[in-house]
């Protein structure tokens, strides 16, 4: 009540009356459960506010020497925190089971349903309970409430971990249940950028090594992208690395050009599947290799005559630092056409009737030095 203390009644005094001295009621009081100690008596008698004032014949008269308690909801209520819009006390009237009254408490967008902590009075452990099949529908709520219960619900976010380097979204991301690598990248950090080495991401933990994984196999569905050792934890950070020199590149008549990932053991066929093949107005005669390494032992073996006359011996394309790939002899299964592909290659597959895009070739102004072996790729 406002005013607890001494009241002073006329002798005809009654319960509504006491109580109307003492001030109005707070809002912790529970107005069902008031009882009156008589003097020289143990056992108290209980009435109802409502019913109370509803039937003026329950209002008891009073005796010098009485003693009315107005007593608090936490009596008969629980305590529910968390992950809910109106954490504080709640009356078991209004739910009295576990998942009545995480719902009643309004369960915000972080609840994790499948984590509710139920401790109950006098008990220091509290007990995990998974509420999500309750929520679906497909189990009943079945966990009675008693009286001094609290209720925890727990945060599908377990902390912050951090992407960077080469994905499209970098920064602190939350971890919600158990996260793994490719999984992460993909959802938290957008997803690889172009220039993005996934052979060579890492889990950087404080106090640990950084780990190296090889993605690619996670990717292909080789490996499964649920291993243990890839499971992201708050405080981790993911980094992507820029693989531009681990990396091909192919331009000019394939349907999906430019940068990939060279895998081992990678030759010209897998890059062209990876480039999702030849555009139909890619040219049937040769195409180019530009190596990273000008000394690459690739030219040496896999060089191509540079007819320049007829009345003149032929001269290597490796004097110009290019592979030059036969397609018709690729096409029609020489293994010595389907050269291996390395790191920095740069890959020009000309297409018939279509200009070379100078700024798309960087290495253009040593095919056009192979003249007239350029009227191979030109369709001259």
């Amino acid at each position: 009540v406002t005013k607890p203390g001494p009241v002073k009644l006329g002798s005809n005094g009654k319960l509504l009356d006491a109580l109307s001295e003492a001030g109005p009621l707070t809002a912790n009081a529970d107005p069902k459960r008031i009882s009156i100690l008589r003097k020289g008596v143990e056992k108290p008698e209980l009435y109802d506010l409502d019913s109370v004032s509803n039937d003026r014949a329950l209002n008891a008269a009073l005796r010098a020497g009485d003693t009315i308690t107005v007593p608090a909801k936490g009596s008969y209520t629980v305590q529910i925190d968390g992950e809910v819009r109106t954490a504080g006390m709640r009356s078991l009237d209004s739910a009295n089971t576990l998942a009545a009254a995480v719902l009643a408490a309004g369960p915000n967008e972080n609840a994790d349903w499948s984590r509710v902590l139920l401790r109950r009075k006098g008990s220091a452990i509290p007990e995990e309970v998974d509420l999500s099949q309750v929520r679906a529908g497909t189990a009943k709520d079945e966990i009675t409430l008693q009286p001094g219960d609290q209720i925890t619900v727990l945060s599908r976010v377990l902390g912050n971990a951090k992407v960077i380097g080469e994905v499209k979204t970098s920064g602190d991301k939350p971890i919600t249940g158990k996260t793994f690598l490719l999984d992460f990248i993909g959802t938290a950090g957008g997803g690889f950028s172009e220039k993005a080495d996934p052979m060579r991401v890492e889990i950087r933990r404080p106090g640990q090594e950084p780990r190296t994984f090889d993605l690619m196999p996670v990717m292909r569905g080789e490996k499964i992208s649920t291993d243990p050792e890839m499971e992201i934890r708050p405080g981790d950070t993911v980094f992507v690395p820029n693989g531009e020199k681990t990396r091909f590149h192919i331009v000019g008549g394939v349907n999906k050009g430019g940068s990939f990932p060279v895998q081992p053991g990678m030759n010209l066929i897998d890059a062209i599947t990876m480039a999702e093949g030849f555009k139909p107005s890619a040219t049937k005669k040769a195409l180019v290799i530009a190596p990273d390494d000008p000394n690459d032992e690739r030219l040496k073996t896999n060089a191509a005559p540079v007819k320049k006359s007829k009345k003149k011996s032929a001269e290597a394309a490796p004097a110009q630092g290019l592979i030059v790939v036969d397609l018709k002899k690729l096409i029609d299964g020489d293994g010595a056409q389907n050269v291996e592909i390395k790191q920095g290659d740069q890959i020009l597959v000309p297409e018939d009737g279509v200009p070379i895009q100078r700024e798309k070739v960087p290495f253009i102004d040593r095919v056009l030095r192979m003249l007239p072996l350029y009227g191979l790729f030109s369709g001259r």
